[in-house]
């Protein structure tokens, strides 16, 4: 088969997961929109992601799916159906992606090929172009480029940039002009979606401790919503109100404003990391219950530390959800501040003496 031996002129692209996932789709957009100029290139995802989906000239529209209301969901695949594409792109790999790919009618019809188990078997034959996935995965862009590349669709780069509005500046200016104007600022986002991932309340403020001991920098905690936002108020008990802010009920393109108003980001493995990455802030981040090979930023300025975790090695989350993983409570707060305060010092030019931990 030799997909580009005929143009498509409309292309499905379908990632129906999270935030971060959704934001990580610049760089197969921008592949397909540098193989195909002409293409009109629509991407499908989830309620409340396509806030995340920022390529420019890359996108003719967003299509959401109306997870969990059957009637909605039959009338956005009759819609799809409709738009008669040539090309259906599944990045995302789970039953229902792998269904609307091939309801789309699409003639080439992408996806990852998986295990031959009984319950992958129809989905693998949901795809005529379905390249073996690996055994051990890549980063998750070169995995989404190697797919494209089945198709015949050559990569245009892996970066990601984000872009902030004028009016989003100058509202994370207002923000952040409440607090004391000591620079440097640190942004940290200490909680993820799943809770698993993120880090221990005990562990953060010690960590934020010595920050504000160690240096005048103003601090903005952000988090999501329920549990999250329990956890963020855990983690700057007893720690002066002058010096941290709270970032709470923000929106995602605020969110990305403070951070692009920072100075240098810590946080757990979630898609305000990614975003920091993506506006070339130095950054700190943890990997504890995820994959680092397939989740780390592709930054020069972004360093990471990796506890080792039972739950990648047995296939299966060993922690209670709703709680920090186990693997996470083991992480010294003096080594992560220490590296915290250079990045700092870096991002504001004043590098301290001796080489990182």
């Amino acid at each position: 088969m030799e997909p580009l031996s005929r143009m498509p002129a409309r292309i499905l692209v379908i990632r129906m997961r999270y935030l971060g996932d959704v934001l990580l789709l610049q760089p197969p957009l921008r592949a397909l929109r540098a193989a195909f100029p002409a293409a009109e290139i629509d991407a499908l995802v989830n309620p409340g992601t396509g806030v995340a989906l920022h390529a420019p000239g890359c996108i003719r529209d967003t299509i959401v799916w109306p997870r969990g209301q059957l009637a909605l969901e039959l009338r956005t695949l009759a819609d799809i159906r409709a738009r008669r594409y040539d090309w259906a792109v599944d990045l995302t790999g789970n039953d229902r992606s792998a269904m609307v790919c091939l309801l789309s009618g699409a003639t080439l019809r992408a996806g990852y090929h998986r295990p031959k188990q009984p319950w992958f078997f129809w989905r693998n034959r949901a795809y005529n172009v379905r390249p073996h996935h690996r055994k051990q995965k890549p980063h998750i862009i070169l995995q989404h480029l190697e797919l494209l590349e089945a198709c015949g669709v050559p990569p245009a780069g892996t970066d990601v940039h984000l872009e902030i509005p004028p009016e989003d500046a100058r509202w994370a200016d207002a923000f952040l002009g409440t607090l004391p104007r000591p620079v440097p600022r640190l942004h940290a986002h200490l909680t993820s979606r799943d809770m698993r991932k993120s880090i221990p309340p005990d562990v953060a403020r010690n960590v934020l401790a010595r920050v504000v001991a160690q240096t005048p920098a103003s601090i903005t905690l952000s988090h999501g919503a329920a549990a999250e936002a329990e956890h963020a108020r855990a983690c700057i008990e007893g720690l002066p109100a002058d010096r941290i802010r709270l970032a709470s009920g923000i929106s995602w393109r605020q969110l990305v404003a403070l951070i692009g108003a920072s100075d240098a980001y810590w946080g757990a493995d979630t898609a305000p990391m990614h975003a920091a990455a993506a506006l070339g802030k130095p950054l700190l981040a943890h990997f504890g219950p995820s994959n680092a090979a397939h989740w780390t930023p592709l930054s020069p300025l972004a360093e990471t530390i990796v506890t080792p975790c039972p739950c990648l090695k047995s296939g299966h989350w060993a922690c209670p959800e709703g709680t920090p993983g186990r693997c996470l409570a083991t992480l010294d707060s003096a080594s992560i501040s220490d590296r915290i305060i250079r990045l700092l010092d870096a991002a504001r030019g004043h590098e301290r003496p001796g080489p990182p931990p």
